[in-house]
């Protein structure tokens, strides 16, 4: 079965979903995505989406800071969702890829809603990394501020300092990156949050950078208790911490 897309406001053939080669997305960058994780059942008969409205949600408010529009309201693309992983007939963990682009031909990068376009892709997947630990280094490459590329927005073109970032740990012999501000704190991973381990503690607890260090809030961010109690579980994750560099 070919895979299904949503594009242009319609579910078609992935072979038909094209953008030009003049698209203001593709020449600079002028777009925001979500990455949403469902995960299948133990008896591998339904794919759980986790927290979907709040991943939508955060897409919508991406949106609206980059001046782009979603092509339809928040509930609505949340159907769409449900309705491409049906269609998919998607019966494995899931990574869900909805995106919002400048879906324009014109010269010159502008931002404009009126000329937005959503496309919505989901693919089976694993693991994004390996359980087992794996080599890690701090990137050369640092994480653009947030009053140059809004990070809150989760745009496509904040991802290049990724890509640098990964690149070069890989060709360094490491598995991952770890990119710092301008003035050396802990960012984030090239594809994910950072978290770090506190002294040993009892309840478990793990600490992860601030908002303010250029680093998106997560849809998939948990509080306090969110993971319960039990043994061999997480029992607090706390919020908001400051880390910096001082040796690796």
């Amino acid at each position: 079965m070919e895979p299904l897309i949503y594009f242009n406001r319609e579910f078609r053939p992935e072979r038909d979903a094209t953008v030009s080669g003049r698209s203001r997305a593709l020449n600079y960058g002028l777009g925001c995505f979500a990455g949403i994780r469902g995960y299948k059942t133990d008896d591998g008969r339904q794919v759980h989406v986790f927290r979907l409205d709040r991943h939508v949600r955060r897409l919508e408010h991406s949106a609206r800071i980059l001046r782009l529009r979603l092509s339809g309201s928040a509930p609505e693309i949340a159907d769409v969702i449900v309705e491409l992983l049906r269609r998919n007939e998607m019966r494995s963990d899931v990574y869900i890829r909805p995106i919002v682009f400048a879906n324009s031909n014109e010269l010159s990068p502008l931002l404009d809603p009126e000329t937005s376009e959503t496309a919505i892709f989901c693919m089976p997947i694993g693991r994004y990394l390996s359980a087992e630990p794996i080599d890690v280094c701090v990137s050369s490459w640092c994480r653009v501020r947030e009053n140059a590329i809004p990070a809150r927005a989760k745009a496509t073109a904040g991802y290049l300092s990724s890509a640098l970032a990964r690149r070069e740990a890989m060709d360094d012999g490491y598995m991952e990156a770890i990119l710092l501000t301008e003035d050396g704190h802990v960012s984030e991973g090239s594809g994910g949050p950072s978290t770090a381990p506190s002294r040993p503690r009892a309840d478990n607890s793990l600490h992860r950078g601030l908002y303010g260090l250029s680093i998106g809030p997560s849809g998939s961010r948990c509080k306090p208790g969110d993971l319960g109690d039990g043994p061999g579980r997480l029992r607090i994750i706390v919020l908001g911490r400051s880390v910096k560099i001082v040796r690796v």
